[in-house]
């Protein structure tokens, strides 16, 4: 898996060969965000409220952006 985040003419990017589970992609997003310049406390509130948004219509996931196979028909 390979994560590139490009923010003023600079990559910053996370790449392992190992499988993540959700928790250790969020860390490492989280971090990625963090090295290119965004401030800790406004990723931690975009994911918690992204996160929120999401489980509030579990029923509506594939409306709200998230590709998910279970509805794929």
């Amino acid at each position: 898996m390979k994560i590139q985040i490009e923010h003023h003419d600079e990559k910053f990017t996370f790449q392992t060969s190992n499988d993540l589970t959700a928790p250790e992609l969020i860390d490492n997003l989280y971090g990625l965000c963090v090295a290119a310049g965004y401030h800790p406390d406004s990723i931690t509130s975009a994911m918690y409220e992204k996160g929120y948004e999401m489980s509030e219509d579990e029923d509506d996931i594939v409306s709200n952006g998230v590709y998910d196979p279970i509805y794929q028909l």
